[in-house]
């Protein structure tokens, strides 16, 4: 799992004026937590540099390093997203909570669901539905993938894979039933009207 550095400042004793410039310079609020961090931690971090974290592959569950500052202080912690807030008109974040990882003790995170390969259903006109977009797992932080990938290539229409079927070492998922990831739908009408006047055009010019 990739690493990644955030320079974050304390704004409890931020005053109004100095928020007015933190804002104008691009910082955006956020909160620090944990299960062994005392109290919360109000911080300013940098709105740029968290979206360039979060679109890297992986990077709403990358481990990134927050040197709080505060004064002439600095104190490193290692931590996640565990929560980001977008501006609903330009998708910026507005606001991120970050939680405080503990090399020895689990985490629970979501982590994006990613099909790899083509299925039988899709070459055939199907439509490859990702039901669940992100599945909650716990792990130790080593443990913690990027991504969970699902091999899709022998799925037909109609097939599907479910929660239980998955498995991945030193990783449990989180789930109260055993419910759809992924299916292949069957082509839709329109799709299939499409696939028959291609195949009329082709026999008439053959």
């Amino acid at each position: 799992m990739e690493q990644f550095t955030l320079t974050a400042k304390l704004r409890e004793t931020v005053s109004k004026k100095d928020r007015k410039i933190f804002k104008k310079d691009g910082m955006i609020p956020a909160i620090f937590y944990g299960k062994h961090i005392e109290k919360n931690l109000p911080i300013f971090v940098d709105s740029l540099a968290v979206k360039k974290i979060i679109k890297k592959e992986g990077g709403t569950n990358a481990f990134i390093k927050l040197e709080i500052a505060a004064g002439v202080n600095k104190s490193n912690y290692l931590s996640i997203i565990k929560d980001i807030q977008f501006d609903s008109i330009y998708r910026i974040p507005i606001h991120v909570d970050f939680y405080a990882v503990e090399e020895k003790e689990e985490l629970e995170a979501n982590v994006p669901v990613v099909a790899k390969g083509t299925s039988i259903g899709v070459k055939n006109g199907g439509i490859l539905q990702i039901l669940r977009k992100e599945l909650t797992v716990r792990c130790l932080p080593q443990y913690l993938p990027e991504k969970i990938e699902i091999d899709v290539t022998n799925l037909d229409f109609h097939d599907s894979v479910h929660i239980e079927a998955l498995s991945l070492p030193n990783v449990k998922f989180l789930f109260d039933s055993n419910f759809t990831v992924l299916t292949i739908a069957s082509p839709t009408k329109e799709t299939e009207a499409k696939v028959e006047t291609t195949e009329e055009t082709t026999g008439e010019n053959a």
